[in-house]
């Protein structure tokens, strides 16, 4: 029998690179970094006619950089609320900075958020609103960083290009989102800082022990940015834990807003404890401070009272 030779034929394709999906081109983001100092990251509110806060920019390469914008937003303590929305407040070039990349001692003053956002009068401002300033960078060739800032003034662009840009969990090594500056006032230490028995008054205690007395210590955070914070080794006097001994004493921070005490968030994992400005004060006759908060959790609403311990 004859064997007739079987031919196997391989065929390749051979597929262009230009047909497979395209990898996007890598562009080069802009840096800039805000640099604050303690002294400059306040408005003095018994001075509100010549209050101003001072910081500078630094970028490591202006050469991809169009201007930079710094724009603010007012959150007013008496309301509870952002009543005026995102303004324009300064704008720079590159030919501004110098050869180190550095634009040094810029100044916000009082008057030019007035002017930003028409307000007739400066005292329209009062201690304990808080003005957050957004540092906004355009490139070159038109692109903003970063575009999560800029979506409350310009609605139509709607990019993300720095991740996680709600403000200061936007913060990079290379790019700093912007700041927060108080209305506030110079804080005496001695008023605050002590030991103290803390104990809560009008609270809503559901089934808990609200009776408790818990130690507390209170100190001046002097590392802060805010020369008006402070600390304190317990908040609530250990509300939780008439629930759950587990949850512990919860430490907090607060701030001294020209006397009155506001308390700083502190997550509990039952929601969050806010600090309420109406309510916080201190008795300059006693030295008892009253920090008044709420979980709009929960709900649950209460004021610690810290009596200083004199012995």
């Amino acid at each position: 029998m004859r064997l007739i030779p079987i031919f196997t034929i391989t065929i390749v394709f051979l597929v262009s690179c230009e047909d497979l999906t395209r990898v996007p081109e890598i562009q080069e983001a802009p840096t800039m970094k805000i640099i604050n100092s303690p002294e400059g990251t306040f408005f003095r509110a018994d001075d509100l006619e010549n209050a101003e806060i001072s910081f500078s920019l630094y970028s490591v390469d202006l050469s991809n950089i169009s201007r930079v914008q710094i724009f603010a937003e007012l959150y007013d303590n008496e309301v509870d609320s952002i009543i005026y929305d995102r303004a324009e407040v300064l704008t720079f070039i590159p030919a501004e900075f110098n050869s180190d990349g550095f634009l040094n001692d810029i100044n916000i003053t009082m008057r030019d958020l007035s002017a930003a956002f028409n307000l007739q009068y400066i005292d329209d401002f009062t201690p304990g609103d808080v003005l957050t300033f957004y540092n906004v960078v355009t490139t070159s060739d038109g692109r903003i960083y970063p575009d999560s800032a800029m979506r409350r003034v310009n609605t139509d662009n709607n990019g993300l290009n720095i991740d996680n840009t709600g403000f200061y969990p936007g913060t990079t090594s290379s790019f700093s989102p912007g700041f927060n500056a108080f209305i506030a006032c110079p804080t005496d230490p001695e008023l605050w800082e002590g030991k103290y028995k803390a104990k809560l008054i009008d609270a809503d205690c559901w089934t808990f022990d609200c009776t408790q007395t818990v130690e507390a210590e209170i100190t001046a955070n002097f590392n802060s940015l805010e020369p008006f914070k402070y600390y304190t080794t317990t908040h609530d006097a250990g509300y939780w834990t008439g629930f759950d001994p587990t949850v512990g004493i919860r430490p907090a921070n607060f701030y001294d807003i020209c006397g009155t005490p506001i308390l700083q968030p502190v997550a509990t994992g039952y929601g969050d404890h806010v600090g309420i400005a109406n309510g916080s004060y201190r008795d300059n006759n006693t030295g008892n401070i009253f920090l008044k908060w709420c979980n709009f959790f929960n709900p649950v609403c209460a004021t610690t009272r810290f009596t200083p311990i004199t012995d």
